[in-house]
């Protein structure tokens, strides 16, 4: 029981952390992006970036997770 509050406060927390890294980087990404006249290379190139780190999140969370379980 206490295993799962921990698994599902630890995934809530990564995604949390994870949107609210996506939107700050997005708008800085995008600023640079006006600024060196470029477009469509950066944000892209984050968002693969973005879901590798969510799925690393949710990868260490079911580690976590399998560790208090046994």
């Amino acid at each position: 029981m206490i295993s799962t509050l921990v698994l599902i406060l630890t995934v809530g927390f990564y995604l949390l952390l994870a949107f609210a890294i996506f939107y700050g980087v997005t708008k800085l990404f995008r600023l640079i992006e006006i600024k060196l006249g470029i477009t469509g290379c950066l944000v892209p190139l984050f968002r693969v970036f973005l879901l590798l780190f969510i799925y690393m999140a949710l990868f260490i969370s079911f580690l976590q997770y399998h560790r208090y379980m046994s």
